[in-house]
């Protein structure tokens, strides 16, 4: 009985995606690595225009699924005209790793000042990466650095999660 339940747990797919955000303080942009399944990026080439290279594809899927956003006065800033965070997201490149695919990107944060040096903002972290696809989906975040958790993981339940802690890279007071 052991043996059959464990071998259906080890046939049952795992629907994960993997992230690894740091703060660079030096660009004031999140640094984003992203590892998906190749067929999870198949299907994403599959819902866009065939003619599109595999950044632009990215770049439109992540702009619609994965945000990180500033925090104001316990409520997240959004761009009025939409949903959207103001953030932009730049495109670093790809590279293949047996069955799973790394895309590299950059969030850059902006604030409705514009000034993110002369603060220490606080961000929340949203992605909804392939609930479309799967509803038992889950996005693992890993924080490198100075950022407020080791990892979180996001679902489809909880897609958004804040950065509890600011991103300044000063040592942390231990807590009480």
């Amino acid at each position: 009985m052991f043996h059959a339940l464990l071998v259906l747990l080890m046939m049952h797919p795992v629907h994960e995606t993997v992230s690894e955000v740091q703060w660079n303080r030096e660009t004031q942009r999140f640094e984003i690595a992203l590892r998906l399944h190749i067929l999870d990026q198949q299907w994403i080439e599959n819902q866009a225009d065939k003619t599109q290279k595999i950044e632009n594809v990215a770049l439109g899927y992540l702009t619609k699924t994965f945000r990180i956003r500033p925090i104001r006065d316990g409520k997240a800033e959004t761009n009025k005209d939409s949903k959207s965070s103001k953030a932009k997201i730049h495109w670093v490149g790809r590279s293949e790793e047996g069955s799973h695919v790394w895309w590299y990107f950059e969030v850059e944060p902006v604030l409705a000042n514009g000034a993110l040096a002369n603060e220490e903002p606080k961000f929340e972290i949203e992605q909804r990466m392939f609930f479309e696809r799967h509803e038992g989906f889950h996005n693992r975040v890993i924080f490198i650095g100075q950022l407020s958790k080791t990892a979180i993981t996001l679902t489809i339940e909880r897609p958004t999660a804040p950065l509890e802690e600011s991103i300044d890279d000063q040592p942390r007071q231990p807590r009480e």
